[in-house]
Formats: C-alpha cells, structure tokens, sequence
C-alpha cells in the first residue's frame, strides 16, 4: 500500500512467473508514494518502503477566466489558476504585451487556488504563460486580446444642424467612418435606436487594414440616437444624435458654397452661390435671422441652368441663422451658422502663446494678442475652468495695441479661455486650454529586469519607467557602469502614451548605477544600484545582501519583460 497523508491506495499483485511478482496501484494525485512490500510477512531487504515519486502533467493545472482571453488597456484583468491536482510546486505567471510590460499580482485563495491579477498598459496580442514549478498549465500559453476603444477615432466630419444634431435624411445612406489603427484586435458594432423605440444594427465594412465604416439606411423621421462599441466595449464621446428629415430627393443635389455661409461684416455685402443644377424645376428662398432682426437675401439667377448668386447686407453684430430652402425645403446643411462682425478689427487681430492650448498648476502661462493692425478697442478676456474662474491679468504693451494675458492656473482640467475685442470674440476664441498638474516625480514607477541585479551571460538590460499621474515633465535616464557612461534608448509605443520602455547593453560584470530623473528630480528608488555577476552563487550572494529597490517592491509585483 501506499501513504499519502491519511491516504491509503490499494495495489495489486500479480505473480507473471513462478517466482515474479508485479506490483501495480493507481495514484489519485501526483506526489510521493510509500510502497510497503511483504514476502511471506517479512519486509523486502532494501525496499521497505520502496520510495516512487510521481509528478503532475500540465493537464491537472488549469487556469481559467477572462482575463486569459481578453482585457482592456490601463484596466485591471484577472484569472484563476487551480493547481491542486499539480502536486507540490511554485506558481510562475509571465505576461508578454507587443511591446511592453504587464504586471502580474499573485495572491492565494482559502481553496488553494490563486487569483492573478495584471494591467495591461497597451494594446495588442499578449502571451501569458501560466507555469506551476517548470510545467504549463493546461492550454498555456494563453493569447488574450488587449483592446482600448477610447483609441477609436472618426475620420470625417458630420453635416450639423444649429443645436448640434447630425442632420441624416430619409431613405438615404449614412455612414460613419472610423479609425481603428490604435484600438487594439476588436471589433465594431453600432445601433441605432429609433423615435419609435426599435432598436436597429448598422452594417460593418472594413475599408483597409485599420478602417471600419458603419452605415444604416434611416426609414423613420425625427431624433435617433447612434451608441458605437469596439469589442463590446462603449467607445467614449461616441454617442451621436441624429435628426432624420424628410426631403424630397430633387432637394438633396443642391448645394451651397461662399464665404457668406459662415461670415459677414456689418453693413458690408456677403456673398454666396447655390447650385441646382440637378434640382429640376423649383423656388430658392433664403434668409438670415438673428435674435434682434431679419435679413432678407438677394437671390439672382445666372443664366438657365438654376445657378443663383446670393447676397446680403447685416446691420448688426451677432450670431444668425441663415435659411437655404428649395421648395420650402432646407438644402443640406441649411440652417447655416452665420458669425457678424463690425469690421477689420476682429479679423486683423493676431493671438500667439502657449497659454492658448495648455498650461500647468502653479506655473504662469502668457499669451500675447497683437492689435497693431486693428483698429483702437479695448480687451477682454476670461477663463473658466473645470469648477471656477481662473483669474487673469491683461497688460496693454507698446501703445495700447499689444496685449500680454497672464493666467496662474490653480486647477487642472479642461479650461475655456474667452478673449474679446470690443465685445467680439478674436479669431479662434474661445480657447481650449488644457491645464495639467505640476510634475510629480513621487508618482513615476520603474520596474523590469534592467534595474535588478542578474547575470551578465544573460542579462535583460530592459526595464519601464510608467509616468502615469506624474504631470507634466521630462524622463531623463542616465546609466554608468564599469566602463562609464551608457547608451540609452527610449521607446514610446504611442504618443499619447506616459509607458516607457529603456534600454541599454552591459558589456561587462561589476556595478552600474540608473538615475532616472522626472523634470531634473530623481524618482523614487533612483539611483538604482544594479550588480552584474558572473555566476548563480555570486547573484544569490549579491540578493541576499544589497536588496532590490524598484519602485514596486512594496506592491508585491511581479514583472517580466
């Protein structure tokens, strides 16, 4: 028999020849088995008890969840892995991104089992190799499908109405294209839910390797609402509003061009042309309505072939709405905002500086608006941001037609920057001004076999310095060692992403020390003091006694590059 703890195994014996005796038992779990034989009730010499030793196959490790197969970048993943019918070993777990780290978070359950938590940092196929001692578990390595759908982007623009809504029109298709090039290995999916309240799928058509087009034929009048997701997943900002209009076919071959579609000055002429050429026999109409007032458009035929020269005189200054209609109908696009100023002075007027797309908590940011050309007014700025008023300070430079705005923002977030030119806003007001919070070095985590100590046969001189939450600053990486200074490459897989990957090639065993500075400040751990040796028991000495120092020792993670 066999012991295993409290357990006892039955065996069999079979006698093949007179004087041989085979032994035989099924084991329930891998491990050590103790075989007692008896010869005529006295032990076997040497074999009491005889010793066998059985090891686990990758079958009896399993892992298991969604994690295996997919994930969602900067997002926690996670999978179980049950290693009870493995026998006695130690749980490994390496996941590999395209071109970057996932950090792997071990932590065993009351059951026995384990729970294996990462955060995949961007986008791709990433093999996670699920190991218990030097075994694969059951279906390892495993490939999962890292997607972002915040990375999905529209590659046109919409035809709007004066409220915001996609204008859409009976009967006639619309699509929707869009930019998957960055999103990881998902799929596109859109509805529609319709004024009555059905709900409708859009077809999906790949237009190259990293383009989807979404279309759908409407076939009911008024508010749509279009929800697009990416592997089933809500792409951000993405929830369109669509207004469906009858019109009649004829009045969607005309067309509107001229700068008076968008602009005009006081008491001054704008001009626009509309062609309907293909419209077939019908009335243009046209006109420009304000809040205060009216303004009829002039509409002038040339020739036969419904091709009309339109134009119009405004009296004051604002916003309006100006009506194109073809038989009563709006043409596409129609109503179009209209912008009225009083002159050249908004126009001639030239803004310049940092402070009109970004700026930083705490550091003064200047933008300087240049009203040489214009004639004499007076300025007018504010800002607001994402809870209060930002405030600022004009200073009137060079007599009076230069102007320096200086704003100390004092919360980070999106800011609206409004600059006024006697009561009218400049070219391109009002601003979107992006504030970040002040650099952070404290918040810059490194991590990665480049900044641990290893063996230089084969050594990984990689490692991540993951900037997320630091604020706006500079990666400085330096690298000495016995040979002084090193050759560093750093590797940005996106340029919106705060991971970055280093590199260097250690030629020769001895001390190298990496300094990793965020805006000229040493982050947390740096310098890292690195050892390469020669042998395992020099590397096993030098662990044991100068201990690690990357940023996530305290976190128990685990990283492999």
């Amino acid at each position: 028999r066999r012991v295993h703890g409290d357990v006892a195994v039955l065996t069999k014996v079979d006698q093949s020849l007179k004087s041989i005796y085979a032994v035989k038992f099924t084991p329930r779990m891998p491990g050590t088995y103790r075989v007692y034989l008896r010869v005529n009730g006295a032990p076997v010499p040497d074999a009491d008890p005889y010793i066998c030793t059985l090891e686990g196959q990758s079958s009896d490790v399993i892992a298991y969840g969604e994690g295996l197969q997919f994930g969602k970048e900067d997002f926690l993943s996670k999978f179980l892995v049950d290693p009870r019918e493995g026998g006695p070993g130690e749980l490994k777990v390496n996941i590999d991104g395209p071109n970057s780290v996932a950090k792997s978070e071990c932590e065993k359950n009351s059951d026995g089992t384990y729970t294996v938590a990462y955060i995949p940092v961007e986008c791709g196929i990433y093999r996670i190799s699920v190991l218990w001692g030097k075994k694969h578990a059951k279906g390892s390595p495993f490939s999962a499908k890292i997607v972002d759908p915040r990375k999905v982007k529209f590659v046109q623009q919409f035809d709007v109405d004066h409220k915001g809504h996609v204008l859409l029109y009976m009967k006639q298709k619309f699509s929707m294209s869009l930019d998957v090039s960055e999103a990881g290995p998902g799929g596109l999916a859109a509805k529609v839910l319709t004024p009555s309240g059905k709900v409708r799928y859009c077809d999906i058509e790949e237009a190259g390797a990293f383009e989807r087009i979404a279309s759908f034929i409407p076939d009911e009048e008024g508010e749509h609402t279009i929800h697009l997701t990416w592997s089933d997943l809500p792409i951000p900002r993405s929830q369109l509003t669509a207004l469906v209009l009858y019109v009649p076919s004829d009045v969607l071959t005309v067309s509107a061009l001229g700068e008076g579609l968008s602009y005009a000055v006081v008491d001054e002429l704008a001009h626009f042309n509309v062609d309907a050429t293909k419209a077939g026999s019908g009335t243009l109409t046209s006109t420009l309505d304000g809040v205060k007032e009216r303004t009829m458009v002039d509409l002038r035929k040339q020739g036969d072939q419904n091709l009309f020269s339109c134009r119009y005189k405004p009296a004051i200054p604002g916003a309006y709405l100006l009506h194109v209609k073809w038989n009563d109908h709006n043409i596409p696009r129609s109503p179009f905002k209209v912008t009225v100023s009083t002159g050249g002075n908004v126009s001639k007027i030239i803004p310049t500086g940092l402070l009109l797309r970004e700026a930083v908590v705490g550091v003064k940011g200047i933008a300087v608006i240049d009203a040489t050309k214009a004639m004499r007014g007076y300025l007018t700025a504010r800002c607001m941001g994402p809870h209060k008023i930002a405030p600022l300070h004009i200073t009137p430079k060079e007599n009076g037609q230069i102007f320096e705005i200086e704003m100390t923002p004092t919360e980070s977030g999106r800011h609206l920057l409004e600059i006024k030119y006697d009561d009218e806003h400049i070219s391109g007001s009002p601003f979107i001004v992006r504030v970040s919070g002040p650099p952070d070095p404290s918040k810059v985590r490194v991590f990665g076999p480049g900044v641990e100590h290893g063996i230089l046969a084969y050594y990984r001189g990689v490692f991540v310095c993951e900037t997320r939450g630091a604020g706006v600053g500079q990666l400085k990486v330096r690298i000495h060692g016995p040979a002084g200074a090193f050759k560093v490459r750093l590797q940005r897989s996106d340029d919106r992403d705060r991971t970055v990957i280093v590199r260097y090639n250690p030629i020769e065993v001895g001390e190298y020390e990496v300094y990793v500075m965020w805006s000229n400040i040493d982050v947390p751990g740096s310098p890292f003091h690195v050892h390469i040796v020669d042998t395992e028991e020099e590397l096993a000495d030098v662990q044991k006694r100068i201990p690690l120092q990357t940023s996530e020792n305290s976190a128990g993670w685990h990283a492999e590059i």
